[in-house]
This record gives C-alpha cells, structure tokens and sequence, in this order.
C-alpha cells in the first residue's frame, strides 16, 4: 500500500522494491521501518543505507561521439563499441577498454575464446588448483609425520601414502592447471605476456610442475624404497622441501590472481599505447 505523497507503506518488505527506489530517486533500498541496534546502524550508515539519506545517483551514461577511440576521462572510459564503462576498482585501475575478457580478441592470430567455452576452461582451471593446492597441503602434513614420529610404523605409513598421492593425483592435478591457465591467457585479451602478474603466474606453475616430475617424486619414491627395505628415513628434506616450496608458490599465485598486480609489461604497455593511436584516415573516394 505505498503512498505517491512519501509516507512509508504498510508492509516492511514493499520497502525493498526497485520501484519505490525509482519513485523517491533513490538507487538504495528506502529508509528502514524498524529501529535498528548501533551496531548494525553504523554498517547500513556506512553501505549508503541511512535513515532518509538517499546514496548518490549515478551520472547518466551518454552516448560516444561518433568515431570515437579508447580514451579515459573523469566520467568513465569510451570503448570502441559506443558506450561508457567505469573502470573496476580490484583491478587497480584497468579499465574494461584495456583487458575486458569478454570484448576484445584473443592473443594468437586474434581468436578468442567463445563464452561456454572460456567458462568451462576456467572451472577446469579452478579445480585443478584448487586440487593441487590441497594435495601439496596433505603431502606436507605427511611429510612433518614421518620426520616428527617415532612409530616405525607410522613412518612407513605416511611415506606410502606420499608415494600414492604422488603418483597418482600430482601430475594430473598439475597438467591441467598448467594448460587451462595457458589456454585462458592467450584465448583471452589478458594475453600470456601483457600483464606482470599473469607471466609470473605461468612461470611458478611450470616451475613447480617440473620440480614435481623430477625432484618430489623421486625422493618420495627414494624414502619408500629405504623405509620399505628396513632402514630409517633416508633423509627428512627429501619428504618435506617439495611440499613446502610447493605449497608457498601455489598460496602466492592464489593471491595473485585474486590481486592481479604490478600492472602491464612493457610488451603490454607497447600493444596498448599502439591500440590508443588514432586509424589514419581513409583517402577520400571520388
């Protein structure tokens, strides 16, 4: 039952409708029915949602001029598509004109990736890191068992179930994570060697996949062969330095792509500024 004349309805939930948000001018949700405790009326205050304090409109997006390049202004950034956008703020400043995934083409021969096709990939991507970063976290904790007890037993455990994880879930966690990640780079604007973040990220993936095939698996299968024959563990660094170093480069690359900084190479900042340069103009035909 809203009134036109600003009195608040009947029911507390018609409040939250879109179109009493358009009738008032707001773009909140209007002034809360029901008093609320400090606490929480310091986290509305601070998400815009003040008592009768409607949040500050957003300036119309107004229409390209005709012709018009990538450029950036106070208002937003004009794409070549004709249309204002606003640049994310978890991308430190990148604009969408710069390294949209979804407008620009891929970095080889310009092909890029269709949407289900980029989508599937990149849930490919984040289970096989995911994977692989909870497997390097119980190869550690298996690592730290062997060195630590004292149970002749329980160090011939831990040691074959390090060799199981290892031979069976390592590298068909790690191949994937390494090609879906290089696929995403250069089938998307990201590109492999634009963005600082997304070259180190690809490096620490190969390093860490080749560090798997040819140092953590053989001195895993070296401390089985011994504690299997009778003898104590060989050496405790051969079960513990792969799972360690792993594991810190998988959590730095998480945190990486989530931050996505440092900014563009030079080779990015290269094919940018060469993007922003005007088209010469065509000869006039008579």
């Amino acid at each position: 039952m809203a009134d036109p004349s600003g009195q608040r309805p009947a029911s507390p939930l018609s409040w939250w409708s879109p179109a009493h948000g358009r009738a008032h001018g707001r773009y909140s949700p209007a002034p809360l029915p029901l008093p609320l405790p400090p606490v929480l009326r310091t986290v509305v205050a601070a998400a815009g949602w003040v008592r009768g304090r409607p949040r500050a409109a957003v300036p119309p997006v107004a229409a390209a001029p005709a012709g018009a390049g990538c450029r950036h202004g106070a208002e937003g950034t004009w794409t070549r598509s004709g249309r204002a956008v606003y640049a994310d703020v978890s991308t430190r400043g990148y604009s969408r004109c710069q390294m949209s995934a979804s407008s620009g083409p891929g970095t080889v021969g310009g092909v890029k990736l269709s949407r289900p096709a980029r989508r599937a990939l990149l849930v490919v991507h984040v289970i096989a890191s995911a994977g692989w970063l909870g497997l390097t976290a119980g190869l550690l904790a298996l690592g730290v068992t062997a060195n630590t007890t004292g149970s002749a037993g329980m160090l011939e455990a831990s040691v074959r179930a390090m060799d199981l994880l290892a031979d069976l879930l390592l590298l068909p966690l790690a191949l994937p994570t390494l090609v879906s990640g290089l696929v995403l780079s250069l089938g998307t604007p990201w590109g492999l060697a634009r963005h600082r973040w997304v070259w180190t990220k690809f490096w620490l993936t190969l390093a860490t996949t080749t560090a798997t095939v040819f140092a953590l698996r053989p001195g895993v299968n070296a401390a089985v062969e011994a504690v299997v024959a009778g003898d104590s563990l060989p050496d405790g660094g051969d079960v513990l330095t792969g799972p360690v170093v792993s594991l810190t480069a998988y959590v730095f690359m998480t945190a990486v792509s989530l931050l996505k900084p440092w900014g563009l190479t030079r080779r990015g900042r290269r094919l940018r500024e060469a993007a922003r340069r005007p088209a010469p103009a065509e000869p006039a035909r008579v």
